[in-house]
């Protein structure tokens, strides 16, 4: 499926779906953008978090792995999305939106996430974590755009570990 980008340069979109008639060719540009946070969010996993490197050889510490950092993440997008507000209104005056810079956010969240768990009372914690978190940000700059440099995409490291 070819679409025209608003710079007239055309880029191929492959889809399994062959049915015309339940998803109409002219859809799929929508569609494609309606799915682009699904893909962010397949590399905050890959690339951030790096889901596919393990820290044991059985199944069991793979899962443990696999599960412990989906946790971080879901519980740092949570302590964002707070911290995200405050950023909001903190901003408010500047020329430019801003917002949390996850990748920072997910580091704080790695150094505190074992005493989570071990305090009884946890939400001055969690309080902390979002006044941290909201201190690191960046300018969102829309109307920026960069040509494309063919064959310099991101290059995640292989799992040479094998589960038992």
């Amino acid at each position: 499926m070819r679409v025209d980008l608003p710079s007239g340069e055309p880029e191929i979109l492959i889809t399994s779906v062959l049915d015309q008639a339940h998803i109409p060719a002219k859809d799929f540009k929508a569609l494609y953008h309606l799915r682009w946070g699904i893909e962010e969010d397949y590399k905050k996993m890959k690339s951030h978090l790096e889901v596919e490197q393990f820290s044991g050889l059985s199944v069991l510490a793979v899962q443990q792995d696999f599960h412990a950092k989906v946790f971080s993440k879901n519980l740092t997008s949570l302590l964002v999305t707070a911290a995200q507000r405050d950023v909001d209104q903190q901003t408010a005056h500047r020329k430019r939106r801003y917002k949390v810079n996850f990748t920072r956010a997910l580091s704080r969240m790695k150094h505190q996430i074992v005493r989570l768990f071990t305090l009884t009372d946890v939400s001055g914690m969690l309080e902390r974590l979002v006044r941290l978190m909201a201190q690191s940000i960046e300018a969102v700059r829309s109307e920026r755009r960069y040509p494309r440099k063919p064959g310099r995409g991101p290059k995640y490291a292989t799992n040479y570990k094998r589960a038992r």
